[in-house]
């Protein structure tokens, strides 16, 4: 499963699923995952990679900006 908000992923990740995200590498979104625990290369990939590597593809955004 492929996330672009690091809260709906993180609460994913938290019970038990299999999350990767894919977001703008060393972009500040990039840092404030790997601060949250996320793994370069294991759970967190670019967005193209994370797109190639997921099984169901979710693209959230905040309500800001809907």
């Amino acid at each position: 499963m492929l996330m672009a908000r690091h809260g709906q992923g993180l609460n994913l990740r938290d019970n038990g699923m299999n999350v990767i995200i894919g977001v703008r590498k060393n972009g500040t979104s990039w840092n404030q995952a790997v601060e949250d625990g996320w793994v370069p290369g294991k759970n967190l990939f670019e967005i193209e990679e994370a797109i190639k590597k997921g099984t169901i593809i979710m693209n959230l955004l905040s309500v800001f900006h809907q």
